[in-house]
């Protein structure tokens, strides 16, 4: 299927918008979805790095902290 016949399709379809999110996060044991605000807390994200060295933990919860800061800016 060429971009036109899927526009084509969309458009009868009533879709006019498509939603993308970007995945800053990294896939730890016991953040199952990054959507569910009760799987993907800062808790659970930090249980889930603790096998990582001091400082691997450190760099993961500072770019977690400022992209969740960034999404509460948006």
């Amino acid at each position: 299927m060429d971009d036109a016949e899927f526009s084509t399709i969309m458009k009868k379809k009533g879709i006019t918008t498509f939603w993308n999110y970007i995945d800053s996060g990294v896939s730890v044991k016991g953040v199952i979805n990054q959507l569910n605000p009760k799987h993907f807390t800062l808790e659970n994200y930090y249980k889930g790095i603790g096998n990582h060295s001091y400082i691997e933990r450190m760099s993961m919860m500072i770019k977690m902290i400022f992209f969740i800061i960034m999404l509460s800016i948006v």
